[in-house]
């Protein structure tokens, strides 16, 4: 047992206590209301900032968490700056070239598209482009509809 006080308390918040917040306990179906459900992951990751890495996989899990209810609640620049904090951890933890990697900047695409964010969406989804036609190929429907995507990014940029 430390005999420091605050090194106790720091060594007793660990993931998964009543003290800290765990991306686990962030159950969507919890929640009615889709903007108190985003409030609740923007809460857990203000807690879990400057005490959990940027690589830490509860956090990532929290930052996507808010990424998709920012989503849902069409909270476009959120949703857009959560996802974003995503790619660097998503490229370290997972292999490339990784399906989750590619879905996640084809999502990041699609919201720089909507947001008229024209170069910025061509760039994350000409990236997509390269992981999901290796792991999804060619053929495969999400394949298709970002293809899709990159066709509407051409049209705006010549407009």
């Amino acid at each position: 047992m430390c005999l420091d006080y605050d090194r106790d308390s720091l060594l007793q918040l660990t993931v998964g206590s009543d003290n800290f917040p765990d991306s686990d306990q962030l159950d969507k179906s919890n929640y009615n209301d889709p903007r108190l459900y985003l409030e609740k992951c923007e809460a857990c990751l203000k807690e879990q900032t400057g005490t959990l890495g940027e690589l830490n996989v509860h956090r990532v899990k929290t930052l996507d968490k808010a990424f998709d209810a920012a989503i849902d609640v069409c909270e476009w620049k959120k949703a857009l700056d959560y996802g974003k904090a995503t790619i660097t951890p998503y490229r370290q933890l997972y292999p490339s070239p990784h399906p989750a990697v590619g879905i996640q900047l084809m999502k990041i695409g699609k919201i720089q598209l909507y947001m008229n964010q024209i170069e910025e969406a061509l760039d994350s989804l000409k990236q997509a482009e390269k992981i999901l036609k290796i792991t999804h190929g060619e053929e495969h429907p999400l394949y298709d509809n970002l293809l899709g995507l990159l066709d509407s990014c051409y049209y705006k940029d010549e407009l």
